[in-house]
């Protein structure tokens, strides 16, 4: 067996995995597990721009533009299930730049849903209807509620907890999501990575082609992170985009099970000893 230690690091592989067939090779001779801790490594690296993005984004709310919408918050209660607020309903939230109405408090009947209307939220007087992720409308009943108060002190106070915190606080599950489904993808183009190796008459096990895999996957995760933060970059429809997504992951297993197939040594099995994920 190769107890040579492994010549490419983590971070060779981040950019050397567009082009260089030593790196593939090195990857299933020499590097140990089945690659998910590299494959983790990539899925946080691409989402730090994006959420270093959405942040400086927050932070440019705080001042004017946090608090042209906090004037808006009039003091709303809600008793024993009921609701109430201090102005005149129907009453309208509006983007302070678009004007565009982002929430509702009506009390008098004149809205009982969100259809044919812009805004994500409706407070009526005995219900909470709102959008989740602009699409799903859900309606939450206030019976529960004995007592609940909000006026533009609290207000103030939750919307700047939220430009500071919500990022921090999404992250995490951002990242856990998207590596999950980053190791589904890795797991089911391993598996069409045993017949790359048929083709090319290499032997190797499907965790050597899993490690492969996980590395093989960095250009189109980056090509995703790239698009992902430059929009006009996006060109193409959805499905075409997901197409391109799969043509380039494959590629490039088979280009790394390619050169596999140029190395003259056995490819020895996965060790245990060196950590399972590694």
């Amino acid at each position: 067996m190769d107890t040579e230690p492994k010549r490419f690091t983590y971070f060779d592989a981040l950019w050397q995995s567009f082009f260089s067939r030593s790196l593939y090779i090195d990857v299933a001779k020499r590097w140990r597990g089945v690659g998910f801790l590299y494959l983790l490594l990539i899925v946080i690296i691409s989402w730090l721009p994006d959420l270093t993005k959405r942040q400086i984004s927050l932070q440019q709310l705080r001042g004017e533009p946090a608090e042209s919408f906090i004037r808006q918050v009039p003091v709303i209660s809600i008793t024993d299930g009921v609701a109430s607020a201090n102005v005149e309903t129907p009453y309208f939230f509006k983007d302070p730049k678009s004007g565009k109405v982002l929430a509702i408090i009506d009390f008098t009947g004149q809205y009982t849903n969100l259809e044919n209307t812009p805004a994500v939220l409706l407070l009526t007087r005995k219900e909470v209807i709102g959008k989740q992720f602009g699409m799903v409308t859900r309606t939450y009943s206030l019976s529960g509620v004995k007592h609940f108060a909000i006026d533009q002190t609290r207000a103030r106070r939750w919307v700047y907890l939220y430009l500071t915190w919500s990022v921090v606080l999404i992250a995490p599950f951002i990242i856990v999501f998207t590596y999950g489904f980053r190791i589904v993808q890795a797991l089911i183009y391993a598996a069409l990575g045993m017949a790359f190796a048929n083709w090319y008459h290499v032997k190797l096990t499907y965790s050597t082609l899993l490690r492969i895999t996980c590395v093989a996957l960095t250009p189109v995760v980056i090509f995703t992170t790239v698009t992902e933060l430059f929009p006009k970059l996006r060109t193409f429809p959805s499905l075409l985009g997901w197409l391109i997504h799969i043509a380039i992951a494959l590629l490039y297993v088979g280009f790394a099970v390619k050169a596999c197939a140029t190395a003259p040594a056995e490819f020895p099995p996965t060790s245990s000893a060196s950590g399972p994920l590694a």
